[in-house]
């Protein structure tokens, strides 16, 4: 069950226009972080990454204090869970003139007792760390990594392991908020030595073994 929806601060049913760039074309960017007891974690972490995201794409945020206020409400109501801030852009169909948006709500994030199995997939369509204009930005549209997890399914994985071309490991396809055993980050160098030591201790596992093998 998920928390109240709010929109721009107002509770809402959590609609959004059919205009909005985000539906049309996933334009817009996004964070999710955990929330303990209560109480947000990292949240100035997540609040700055989601800045740097909004200004990469031009996208104009409320103030902070709104933004921290919005997240700390859902928290209250969630007490533990996983928080999502969706930021859209607004309408850009000609004729529709409307605001972008600052989507914030919560859900249950239970982390299952059993190790992540990932599948090793390339992804061309990643940067693998070379600088272009949105770096390190975390954006809506996840249609290739959302791609990767089906073909990991279906071969009886849990998520797919990313890689560059070249054999270099970016991170699981859901960037570390898709599956909660992964607690990391693609955009940051951190989570591959996360992955890296968790692997270590057996809570991530590379093998060609199968659900009910």
């Amino acid at each position: 069950m998920i928390t109240t929806i709010l929109v721009n601060g107002d509770v809402s049913e959590g609609r959004i226009p059919v205009t909005d760039s985000s539906v049309l074309r996933g334009d817009g960017c996004f964070e999710v972080l955990k929330c303990y007891d209560g109480r947000p974690f990292a949240l100035d972490e997540h609040l700055d990454r989601l800045e740097r995201s909004a200004s990469a794409l031009e996208i104009e945020l409320p103030r902070r204090d709104d933004l921290e206020a919005w997240v700390t409400a859902i928290c209250d109501e969630l007490v533990d869970g996983a928080v999502r801030i969706v930021v859209t852009r607004g309408a850009t169909v000609p004729g529709v003139d409307d605001q972008s948006n600052v989507i914030v709500f919560g859900h249950p994030s239970d982390a299952p007792s059993e190790p992540a199995r990932l599948h090793p997939l390339a992804a061309p369509w990643h940067s693998a760390g070379v600088e272009w204009a949105l770096s390190g930005v975390k954006f809506l549209s996840y249609a290739p990594n959302l791609s990767a997890t089906r073909v990991a399914v279906n071969a009886g994985y849990d998520d797919a392991l990313l890689l560059t071309t070249d054999g270099v490991m970016l991170g699981d396809s859901g960037a570390g908020t898709r599956d909660p055993r992964l607690d990391y980050t693609p955009c940051r160098a951190r989570s591959r030595r996360r992955i890296r030591y968790r692997g270590r201790r057996g809570q991530i596992r590379h093998g060609s073994a199968r659900r009910g093998q």
